[in-house]
């Protein structure tokens, strides 16, 4: 089984948005990572990155807030490997984890949390032409053995979220975005936005329990995301 990160395009805001306490004037540029996991049963795709389309028509005036690169693309970066895909795991519905689904072919099953459809989109953020693609679905509720051997294991790490879920690749766990960077488990620092921020730092102490006991993390949006080959 083999685990491999991917960049599939880059953000940018103030560095208070992604952190509590950072500069609000100072811009900090974040990659948005996908993973492929090449599991015997088949291919899995953990997060879809960006939609390649004009942010500003597709999302309004939400899209101002960010300065968006999706130039490099799931599609542009693992290409006809996208025809192979089984499973799709979304690890939340925010537009840079779901956004690109629709790049997808519509044989893939995809894997979502039922917290996050059963959630007030608005309220979190979400848009539903993201995920709402006509792809066949999983909706989990809870820890979710995808092939039922113990390969590729999501847990729920809510807080960002209402239904986040991180994946566990062997002794390996994508954090996704319940956790942007390392200082923050230690520190536990957030996001500036967020949907409960008492149940973010459970899953984040939750996180350091794994880390500490010798589990590889890794984050959401640190400079490492996405670069992983294992």
């Amino acid at each position: 089984m083999r685990l491999t990160g991917h960049v599939v395009g880059h953000l940018t805001a103030p560095a208070g948005l992604w952190r509590e306490g950072d500069s609000a004037l100072q811009m900090r540029r974040i990659p948005v990572p996908a993973y492929t996991v090449e599991h015997p049963e088949g291919l899995v795709l953990v997060d879809t990155g960006l939609h390649p389309g004009d942010p500003e028509q597709r999302y309004g005036a939400m899209a101002r807030m960010f300065g968006w690169d999706a130039s490099w693309t799931i599609d542009r970066e693992l290409g006809p490997a996208l025809d192979d895909v089984r499973f799709v795991v979304l690890t939340h519905l925010h537009f840079d984890h779901a956004g690109g689904l629709d790049l997808v072919p519509r044989s893939a099953t995809v894997v979502l949390p039922k917290a996050d459809l059963d959630a007030d989109p608005e309220e979190n953020g979400f848009q539903p032409l993201d995920y709402e693609t006509g792809h066949p679905r999983v909706e989990v509720e809870g820890r979710y053995d995808l092939f039922g051997d113990g390969a590729i294991v999501l847990h729920p790490t809510p807080g960002h979220t209402p239904g986040h879920q991180s994946v566990q690749v062997g002794d390996v766990l994508i954090a996704a975005d319940a956790c942007y960077f390392p200082e923050n488990l230690d520190d536990e620092r957030l996001p500036a936005y967020g949907w409960n921020r008492e149940i973010e730092r459970s899953s984040l102490r939750w996180i350091r329990q794994q880390r500490d006991a010798g589990t590889r993390v890794l984050y959401g949006h640190d400079p490492t995301a996405g670069t992983f080959r294992g």
